[in-house]
């Protein structure tokens, strides 16, 4: 169906994402050489690489261990330049001797000067303006194993030159692209794939833009009007018990951390349909015993919680979190990351000093699961859903999850949908945030709770590494209760 663009999630990958024609024409290029200006033959030597029109005096063929190697020699009339392919034995029918071409490559040094795999395509072609490859703003496109970067060209120039037969319509009005000032769908395909001029093409990247963001909000509407048609979870939880769990932390809620529990508790008893809603704060504002608030007024209510975070590292932060807290209250948390981690996780479970030592009683309490991908895992939450009844369900930075998963996490076999949160430390303009998220609810937390450590932060420069170092060192020998961590983006 090429009549309503709307491309799905594509892998780098191309085995993994192209089966139809229609995945074929939204396979973009992520980058883009200019190879339609023209160089001599002595402007290539002296430059290292580039372009220039030259025929082939003479080609010969032979293997050197596991290589075959075809070696020919070419000419503009005025310079000579060997240049070698290895490996593409099938060149010989291409390459004529006396033939023009036009040569794209880099010249390698080793040994002697010469091309080393130039791409190359007869000059008639690109005289007749009939060029695929080279002469022109040519697509670079991600390739897999025996698909050639060339054969990728050939096949979509086939489709760009048959887009008539193939696409009846542009889908978008006409007012809508008026108003955005969009290009036809077919334009910008072709344009995308075969750009004439670099207007074009970013004319094209706007159109492609435009439909690309369109699908995304499509999507994200159906997930919002399923939440607003769908019947919620009615919570109202013991008002005393809730009092006297707050005033048992450790410390005392920050203002706007008493602000978010008070929408999300008007969420939970008011509203006409389940919570949707963003906690956004940055690190260190107390995201997480918001979260951990709103567990426990599930908890008193009878039903449980489910909680995703993206890495397994942030998951047993959680785990242990929560666990700290709620763990005197003899709720069973479960920690849900993978088959190796289950297994500890129980064992964790096991060794648990709670309150409550019932076996019985344990294995009918609503439980906290607090979990990675895993939680996405179809058997372990048809499992989760028939155990127990699901009543909130918090993701913790949310934006690195697709709107898939976030779709896959809101089934539920019951009619009524669990409440919805979403934490997240990145700063998302509220518009963004409508896109991203659907017409959500955001409550900000912007004061830092009391007593937090002040955070300092040094740019230290290279030539300054060793008198950092050193510093580091007599800082740790000064405080002994102190550890450092280097952590460096690559092994």
């Amino acid at each position: 169906d090429l009549h309503y663009p709307l491309r799905r999630q594509r892998q780098m990958c191309i085995r993994d994402s192209i089966y139809t024609v229609r995945d074929l024409l939204e396979h973009y290029p992520y980058r883009y050489i200019d190879t339609s200006e023209i160089s001599t033959l002595a402007e290539i030597l002296e430059k290292g690489e580039g372009q220039f029109i030259g025929k082939i005096l003479s080609k010969s063929f032979f293997r050197r261990g596991r290589y075959d190697i075809i070696k020919a020699k070419l000419s503009d009339d005025e310079k000579v330049l060997d240049a070698v392919w290895f490996n593409q034995k099938y060149l010989l029918k291409q390459l004529k001797e006396n033939n023009w071409y036009l040569f794209s490559g880099k010249i390698s040094k080793k040994k002697y000067l010469s091309l080393v795999n130039p791409e190359f395509e007869p000059y008639q072609q690109i005289s007749e303006n009939k060029s695929v490859h080279l002469g022109r703003i040519s697509p670079v496109y991600y390739s897999t194993y025996g698909v050639s970067r060339k054969w990728l060209r050939n096949r979509l120039k086939f489709l760009i030159d048959n887009l008539e037969s193939l696409i009846k319509e542009d889908y978008l009005p006409e007012k809508i692209k008026e108003k955005y000032s969009l290009i036809d769908y077919k334009e910008a395909l072709r344009e995308i794939h075969f750009p004439t001029e670099y207007d074009l093409l970013e004319k094209a990247k706007k159109r492609l833009a435009f439909d690309e963001m369109l699908g995304l909000v499509e999507k994200v509407d159906k997930i919002t009007n399923r939440i607003k048609l769908a019947k919620p979870i009615k919570v109202d939880a013991d008002k005393e018990k809730l009092k006297n769990f707050i005033s048992a932390l450790p410390f005392e809620l920050t203002s706007c951390q008493k602000k978010a529990l008070k929408e999300i508790q008007e969420d939970f008893s008011n509203k006409g349909f389940p919570m949707y809603r963003l906690l956004n704060g940055d690190v260190g504002s107390g995201k997480t015993i918001v979260a951990i608030i709103a567990a426990y007024i599930l908890y008193l209510d009878g039903y449980t919680t489910a909680i995703m975070a993206p890495t397994t590292i942030l998951a047993n932060q959680h785990y242990n979190t929560f666990r700290e807290i709620l763990g005197k209250y003899g709720i069973q948390i479960d920690l849900l990351i993978s088959e190796k981690s289950k297994k500890n996780s129980k064992e964790k479970n096991s060794n648990r000093e709670d309150t409550n030592t019932n076996t019985k009683e344990k294995e009918s309490e609503p439980k906290i699961i607090i979990g990675t991908h895993a939680l996405l895992e179809e058997k372990t939450y048809k499992k989760i859903l028939s155990e127990n009844s699901i009543g909130l369900i918090v993701i913790d930075e949310e934006h690195r999850f697709g709107v898939q998963q976030r779709e896959f996490l809101l089934k539920s076999k019951n009619k009524k949908l669990p409440h919805y949160l979403t934490m997240s430390a990145t700063p998302i303009p509220r518009t963004v945030t409508h896109l991203l998220f659907g017409n959500i609810d955001v409550s900000e937390l912007k004061s830092k709770p009391k007593n937090r450590a002040i955070v300092k932060t040094f740019y230290v420069p290279e030539r300054k590494r060793d008198e950092c170092y050193k510093w580091i060192s007599d800082f740790i020998d000064k405080n002994k209760n102190y550890q450092a961590i280097i952590v460096f983006p690559l092994i």
